[in-house]
């Protein structure tokens, strides 16, 4: 079964001291990636006209869409991949919004494996005991594994479908000295739109929550009764910790409404429970798919959020499973290093860092992704100095920069809603960043020295 993929793909391994991808046909490697090459970029209000009278009419039909088969999207992608391969990126990013069969076999990339085409939620978070899910997660892997494992270039597989489950708000708020007034001000409302649910730590974790709420017939609602039978001795010990009225096991179950728990520190001991049983039971199931699938490509899973707290469980769960720990983090080294060299202690595997980046707020922007600096120089030179820094930790084989073309405030995609808040190399008329690319370039090229060197190379 695919015995014609073992040993032609992309795999991890431990060489002098270090961790390494290692591509079959060249050599060990490290992955320097981009994240959010996104056509729809070209389209917004002020730069639409523009990105057609250069590529030609059929990059959109009629309604606007982008047409991937165009030889106007094919010209923008060949013009993209010819400034990746010039600035010494190597990678197209797990949020990449090309198809992959438009990637040339020069540059590697991660599959993104998506199961619900929803964005999920705590609110709408699925059942993922259920026989349902499971199919839905087969029939994704097999889209995604069938179509890709033969690629020489693929990387591995990302997946998509679990929120940042940690709650308690950002650890890195944007530094105000960084944000001209406008931008303060209206980013300050969006991020409390967006973050409110993360803001709030309520002893039972909204996503718990959903599932004590299930049916009783449901998988998760057995799940949860489970964890509870084997934490509780009866069931008058969940009435005095719940404020419940349940005489019997089967009264638990049948229980949708709950009310605030008496106890707040012993209910959230049990959530944080729960939440571990949800994350064994989505990463066993998607790994176990994949493996019937592509048993030889790396299985990377979510991106593990480390700009919020995480659990050590959690971590330590997601290790028993993937080959790679995928991780994003929006700060300075220094503010990560002691996180990431924990997650590498508790799990044994290498560290793709696959999201983060430096940026400085341009004047149509209301906010950019980013740590914030004050001058596109300054991305440069912090960019440099962080891969140094980085590619300093053995454990670590990768890392995608946030971002390729900047999104100017008035910008849709239906693929990112916080597309106008995107940094990037090249302006959104294409116009490369010259002081910011410039060190970026340098760096990419001295980073497999500076990996096989401990960071030590002048």
């Amino acid at each position: 079964m695919n015995d014609d993929l073992a040993g032609s793909s992309i795999t991890v391994v431990f060489q002098q001291g270090s961790w390494w991808l290692s591509d079959p046909v060249k050599d060990v490697f490290l992955s320097t990636g981009i994240n959010h090459v996104d056509p729809y970029f070209l389209l917004g209000p002020y730069n639409k006209e523009r990105s057609l009278r250069v590529y030609g009419d059929d990059l959109i039909d009629e309604n606007g869409n982008v047409q991937t088969r165009s030889k106007a999207f094919k010209q923008w992608v060949q013009n993209v991949q010819t400034n990746m391969s010039k600035w010494g990126f190597n990678t197209f990013g797990y949020h990449t919004c090309i198809p992959y069969s438009a990637i040339s076999d020069s540059l590697y990339f991660i599959a993104q494996i998506r199961v619900l085409p929803e964005q999920i939620d705590f609110h709408n978070f699925p059942d993922v005991f259920s026989e349902t899910y499971a199919r839905q997660v087969r029939d994704a892997v097999q889209r995604v594994c069938n179509a890709n494992k033969h690629r020489k270039n693929l990387i591995g597989y990302g997946f998509m479908d679990m929120p940042a489950l940690s709650l308690g708000g950002s650890k890195f708020p944007p530094s105000a000295d960084c944000l001209h007034h406008r931008s303060h001000r209206l980013f300050a409302h969006k991020l409390s739109e967006k973050n409110q649910q993360l803001l709030d730590d309520p002893p039972i974790h909204p996503c718990v929550r959903r599932y004590m709420s299930l049916p009783s017939h449901s998988q998760g609602k057995q799940a949860w009764v489970r964890l509870l039978r084997q934490r509780y001795t009866s069931p008058s010990s969940v009435e005095g910790v719940y404020d419940v009225s349940c005489p019997d096991w089967e009264a638990i179950s049948n229980l949708t409404e709950w009310p605030e728990p008496l106890h707040s520190d012993q209910a959230r001991q049990d959530s944080y429970a729960m939440l571990e049983c949800i994350y064994d039971a989505y990463y066993s199931l998607h790994c176990r798919e994949i493996r019937q699938v592509d048993p030889h490509h790396l299985i990377l899973g979510d991106k593990l959020n480390g700009n919020l707290p995480l659990s050590h469980h959690i971590v330590q769960i997601v290790g028993k499973y993937v080959d790679v720990i995928f991780y994003e983090c929006f700060s300075r080294f220094e503010d990560q290093v002691d996180d990431l060299k924990l997650v590498y202690q508790m799990t044994g595997k290498p560290v793709l860092m696959g999201d983060s980046s430096f940026a400085s707020l341009s004047p149509n922007q209301i906010f950019s992704r980013g740590t914030l600096l004050r001058s596109q120089e300054q991305v440069g030179v912090a960019y440099s100095e962080y891969l140094r820094q980085l590619f300093t930790l053995p454990f670590i084989i990768g890392w995608a920069n946030c971002g390729y073309m900047e999104g100017w405030d008035g910008l849709h995609s239906p693929y990112d809603p916080f597309c106008s808040m995107q940094s990037g190399l090249v302006d959104p008329f294409e116009q490369v960043m010259p002081h910011t690319v410039r060190p970026i370039a340098l760096a990419n090229a001295a980073a497999r020295n500076w990996h096989y060197q401990g960071g030590n190379i002048h």
